[in-house]
């Protein structure tokens, strides 16, 4: 239940007459203006712990899906690029052996026309 601001006042007033200025001034400060019908109370806590450990659990499973689905994103990206690879290294291979072969032709002819 919460009290309005005259009976805040007319507290004060009263612990002033009673015991001092200094001394009602500390006891207001204690007694903070509240409405006690907004105070969570250890049920709402539970409750509160109960949906927030819920919505975690749903974030958690979201997170490993898309954590799994970027694996499988990433193999295939992998998969593909040693495709690529394997293909521009073999075409590679095919034009250095070709080169070696001309150089070898080459060579063997500029030696066979010496002698």
């Amino acid at each position: 239940m919460s009290i309005d601001e005259k009976t805040r006042l007319d507290l004060r007033r009263a612990f002033e007459e009673l015991i001092g200025p200094d001394l009602a001034a500390a006891a207001m400060e204690a007694m903070p203006n509240l409405d006690y019908d907004e105070l969570a109370t250890k049920a709402d806590v539970a409750e509160a712990r109960l949906v927030l450990r819920s919505e975690m659990t749903e974030l958690r499973a979201e997170l490993r899906g898309e954590m799994a689905e970027l694996r499988a994103d990433m193999r295939t990206e992998m998969a593909d690029m040693s495709g690529a690879l394997e293909t521009r290294m073999a075409s590679n291979l095919r034009i250095m052996v070709a080169s070696h072969l001309a150089t070898t032709l080459v060579l063997l002819a500029a030696i066979a026309n010496m002698g």
